[in-house]
């Protein structure tokens, strides 16, 4: 608990430079989103005011936009988190740094993202109930396997600057010993984040104006703080996982 206690601390303490690394990517990625938006637009609105066939298909392009973007963020804030003890760093040194390391973070999380949903995208070309099965047992394992066991990849491969591969086995010797509460922060994190965003849901829904207009100006709000929420509470997670980092770093 201390290690988490120091990095909300820490996070506190730092919130307006937090509040800068996220902000230029969280407008990129709002900018990104409304252009694709468009490409999804088809007719028949549900009660958010989106028609009812954007969601299936525009929702997971949008969460892809937002972790790409997110992953940005990351990298600028870890090597902010490792270097700023020790050198005096410009906000444009730090911004260029989170460029430098978002194609790794990205080809990193394209990596898990295929271990994990691998089966599924197979089922969606061959059609079989069987592996349909397999192939979600497979992902809700790796739901619980890959945190646990490779929870500090991201921070590994910004500050180590060892190869992808190099840095899951690097990860998973650094989280021995703290694995189960590396496994019980980012589980946590979902469970907390689902949680205020189905709450923020549900109230919007309450409070739904019939006017068009005014549902318009909600949908905004809604979606608006739903997108601080995330990326707020993803900067507080990387600055967790960096000080379990470290503790594995001192050990």
């Amino acid at each position: 608990m201390t290690i988490i206690k120091d990095a909300i601390i820490w996070w506190v303490k730092n919130i307006r430079m937090v509040c800068a690394i996220l902000a230029p990517a969280l407008v990129m990625a709002v900018i990104v989103k409304s252009i694709l938006s468009q490409i999804f637009i088809v007719e028949g609105d549900n009660f958010l005011g989106i028609g009812a066939h954007t969601i299936r298909y525009f929702f997971p392009v949008w969460y892809v936009v937002d972790v790409c973007f997110a992953l940005l963020c990351m990298g600028a804030l870890l090597y902010y988190l490792e270097n700023s003890p020790t050198k005096d760093l410009s906000y444009k040194k730090i911004i260029i740094a989170g460029l430098y390391n978002w194609p790794k973070l990205i080809a990193t999380a394209i990596i898990i993202g295929f271990v994990v949903y691998g089966l599924l995208l197979l089922n969606m070309a061959v059609r079989n109930s069987l592996l349909l099965l397999i192939g979600q047992v497979w992902a809700l394992f790796m739901y619980f396997f890959i945190p646990w066991r490779y929870g500090l990849i991201l921070p590994v491969v910004v500050i180590e600057k060892q190869g992808i591969l190099k840095s899951f086995a690097i990860s998973a010797d650094l989280s021995k010993g703290k694995r189960a509460q590396i496994l019980a922060v980012i589980i946590g994190y979902f469970v907390v984040i689902n949680a205020l965003l189905i709450g923020l849901g549900l109230i919007s829904r309450e409070f739904l104006m019939p006017s068009e207009n005014l549902g318009t100006i909600l949908n905004v709000t809604v979606m608006t703080c739903e997108l601080l929420i995330i990326w707020f509470a993803f900067s507080m997670l990387s600055v967790v996982l960096f000080f379990f980092y470290k503790s594995g770093k001192s050990a």
